[in-house]
């Protein structure tokens, strides 16, 4: 990529992202100011505000306070079929990489039942396991049936790694998905993850990208996702909430626009508001 095509790119980006030097701050919308505001008194003050698209843009801010979190997911009035509730705010808070796992516990008593939260890679494992459960994907006879059955009698005998471990272990993709992308995954499972990956083409996509979600990944497997050459896999790694400077730094130049663009981001909000030049 050429000096004048990164500039060109880092100028959209800044026009979709980040003010532009010229652009004051009271120009902002306060929509604007709820996306890209990265000081918790302020994130605070916007999360009061009576449009919820604002507060929706709070939620989904990966500096957004624990507390203010909390008070946006307790405040959310959700069922399965009104349209007019609050579910963008739900929807937003799923987009954090750094939800606490207090937050989860609020959305378990608040969302419907066929509302899934535990895709997030911070989910607690207490609440994947429910949501297995509740499923009821695995009737006897089936192929992965007894390796559910086994699964389910880990529970309060064995330790969340240990759990995630069987997990990232399983001949079930659906399990290995879990393990690969929650943070509570033992590194040394982590890592044999990703050999698995470059061993099985069949999954190795697949698996790249839920491990480039994860904010446990250990640093030197970062560094080698964000040479592959599948964009989704960069995608997911440039929003990842620790993915290393180093790293965030080259793919905020990446020659696909949205990665870089996911990269700025984050950059952004992991360095008190200082934007990526190109």
């Amino acid at each position: 990529m050429t000096r004048k095509s990164r500039l060109t790119m880092f100028l959209l980006v800044s026009a979709l992202f980040c003010s532009l030097p010229l652009v004051k701050a009271e120009q902002l919308t306060e929509r604007e100011k709820a996306e890209r505001a990265y000081k918790s008194d302020d994130l605070a003050t916007l999360a009061k505000s009576n449009d919820i698209e604002v507060r929706a843009r709070v939620a989904e801010n990966l500096n957004t306070p624990e507390a203010v979190l909390l008070s946006l997911a307790g405040s959310m009035k959700l069922s399965t079929y009104a349209e007019n509730d609050d579910r963008d705010i739900f929807f937003a808070l799923l987009k954090n990489p750094s939800l606490p796992p207090s937050v989860f516990s609020v959305l378990a008593k608040k969302t419907p039942l066929d509302w899934d939260f535990t895709d997030h890679p911070r989910a607690p494992l207490t609440f994947i396991l429910q949501r297995l459960i509740r499923d009821d994907l695995y009737q006897k006879g089936d192929p992965d049936y007894e390796e559910f059955q086994a699964l389910l009698a880990m529970r309060g005998k064995a330790s969340d790694g240990q759990i995630l471990d069987f997990m990232s272990r399983a001949k079930n993709f659906s399990l290995v998905k879990i393990a690969a992308r929650n943070a509570a995954t033992p590194p040394a499972s982590l890592r044999a993850l990703y050999l698995r990956s470059k061993a099985d083409k069949s999954v190795g996509e697949s698996i790249k990208q839920y491990l480039a979600e994860n904010p446990s990944l250990p640093a030197e497997i970062m560094e080698a996702l964000s040479h592959e050459k599948e964009n989704d896999i960069r995608a997911h790694l440039a929003e990842n909430s620790n993915c290393p400077k180093a790293v965030l730094e080259r793919l905020a130049k990446d020659q696909e626009r949205y990665v870089a663009e996911k990269a700025i981001k984050t950059y952004y909000y992991k360095n008190g508001g200082v934007l990526l030049r190109p």
